[in-house]
């Protein structure tokens, strides 16, 4: 088990270090700018509901979602980047404080 755990850290280090840059960047920030991520993601959250001039507070909860990153913009020079950026976690959802309260 420790040689396995060795060799695979010897790989590692060995990717790391012959990392070269891209090739399609020519060390200039300027242009179009556009990028998207996705992954799994938790996402922590307490819920609050407000009825008859009272209101209610969930406990926190714990979710697993999906997570996407998405923006676009624009680089005038080095600099400078101006974008709009959006970050959302995307997860089902179900009323924690039951179904016997009516708004």
């Amino acid at each position: 088990m420790l040689h396995k755990l060795l060799l695979v850290a010897l790989i590692v280090c060995a990717l790391i270090g012959v990392a070269t840059d891209a090739l399609a960047w020519d060390g200039q920030r300027q242009g179009f700018v556009l990028g998207f991520g996705l992954g799994p993601g938790l996402s922590t959250f307490t819920q609050t509901i407000e009825y008859m001039g009272m209101s209610e507070t969930s406990d926190r909860e714990n979710k697993l979602a999906l997570n996407t990153d998405f923006k676009i913009g624009y680089a005038p020079n080095n600099l400078l980047q101006i974008y709009w950026m959006s970050k959302v976690s995307w997860f089902g959802l179900e009323n924690v404080l039951g179904d016997n309260v009516t708004i």
